[in-house]
């Protein structure tokens, strides 16, 4: 195994430790409909309501302000955290990301076309992985349920088991930043349904992924764990290319230690 494939395991620690941030954040939201802290459940069921269901406003008091609900901005969530997905979605796909103190790693993602291998009909791939100038490519065949058929390595052809066996850490590193949009629920905290963070969408502008154009939403999202005691700011881009929305820029704005992270979407080609 070359040296850059075993780099690319190193990852996985970081993974975890962002993991356990995000559950333990979501674990200790309070579920809907549960009852106020401050109140018993007796003194919240004294509260009464008028008729019509709105609530009843003191003599000479103005009612508050609405507040202004956030624009819909998901309605067909897509994570490409995994082979099946990469390779129904993009023909292309090139990104970046970084930790604090490392080198960036610029990585791509191209559909070669398809293939049959051993009777079985297959997308071929390339991934690439450039980490400080230093280059490596890699060739999978892949079936439409996203399982590795074989892998070419240094011109060196490698069986279904023993490619899946080389390639889990080159993968844990290849989607490590849409396994963090899976672990931080990023779907559905946009659609309302997360652990209960506070999100701002805070503009929209249009950008280029290469010849693709999408408009992208900057989304501030307040991140705690009451458990922990630690919170944090994290701005999310999130770019709609009409028919489905995904995940192209992480940027953490208050560094918290297992999150100084940084990611990009450079450029983006369908299927």
């Amino acid at each position: 195994m070359s040296a850059k494939l075993r780099k690319i395991v190193l990852p996985v620690i970081l993974i975890l430790l962002l993991s356990v941030f995000a559950v333990s954040c979501s674990q200790n939201e309070p579920e809907p409909g549960d009852a106020s802290p401050d109140k018993p459940p007796q003194e919240q069921a004294d509260v009464a309501e008028p008729e019509n269901g709105e609530p009843a406003e003191k003599p000479g008091e103005s009612p508050e302000p609405t507040e202004q609900a956030e624009p819909e901005i998901v309605d067909n969530w897509q994570n490409p955290h995994d082979l099946k997905t990469m390779t129904r979605l993009f023909a292309e796909i090139k990104y970046s990301w970084q930790n604090s103190g490392q080198p960036e790693t610029n990585l791509s993602y191209r559909f070669e076309g398809t293939e049959s291998v051993a009777g079985t009909e297959t997308s071929k791939i390339t991934i690439t992985i450039d980490e400080s100038g230093s280059q490596e490519g890699f060739t999978f065949w892949v079936d439409e349920q996203g399982t590795i058929q074989q892998m070419e390595v240094d011109g060196q052809i490698m069986p279904a088991e023993m490619a899946s066996v080389m390639a889990d850490g080159l993968f844990m590193g290849f989607f490590w930043p849409f396994n963090l949009a899976n672990d931080f629920q990023v779907g559905e905290v946009l659609r309302g349904r997360g652990p209960g963070w506070q999100v701002n969408v805070t503009g929209t502008e249009k950008k280029n992924f290469g010849t693709l154009t999408a408009d992208v939403h900057s989304v501030k999202v307040t991140v705690t764990s009451p458990a922990a005691g630690e919170s944090g700011v994290v701005e999310w881009q999130i770019a709609d290319f009409g028919t489905f929305q995904m995940l192209v820029g992480w940027h953490w704005e208050t560094n918290m230690e297992e999150s100084d992270f940084s990611f990009q979407v450079a450029e983006i080609k369908l299927r």
